[in-house]
């Protein structure tokens, strides 16, 4: 049937189902969750009929670290070739930060993400430090 020829192209070229508004989908996001400053990369596409992926590159907030002062730390770290229990102790506490700041708000960005139909989710979190 012609119903069927039609879903079946979607499919193979990927498109991004009728119900998602990619940047509704930002917004929301940015509204919904302090924790979230920006959403870029946001793609959706569907991969079979019952199967609706997305990927998504989420800038978070994290008020005490950056990546910037990780690479800091650690090139300077590996030019004195022996980093002191202080600076080790210090990049684990920012790595550690991070990663509570992402597992604090990621089931509920999962959730949402679900809550609109897409079954598989991979997001790239990112991360942004206040500087005053």
């Amino acid at each position: 049937s012609q119903f069927l020829v039609k879903e079946s192209c979607c499919v193979l070229l990927q498109t991004i189902p009728n119900h998602i508004n990619i940047d509704v989908m930002c917004r929301e996001l940015t509204r919904d969750f302090p924790d979230v400053l920006n959403v870029h990369d946001l793609h959706v596409w569907q991969f079979s009929k019952g199967k609706t992926i997305c990927t998504a590159h989420i800038i978070f907030l994290n008020p005490q670290y950056d990546i910037i002062d990780l690479l800091l730390l650690s090139s300077i770290d590996h030019r004195m070739h022996a980093m002191s229990r202080n600076k080790c102790d210090e990049m684990y506490n920012m790595l550690m930060n991070n990663f509570q700041v992402y597992t604090r708000i990621k089931k509920k960005v999962m959730d949402f993400f679900h809550e609109q139909g897409i079954t598989t989710v991979t997001i790239q979190p990112e991360f942004f430090k206040v500087r005053f």
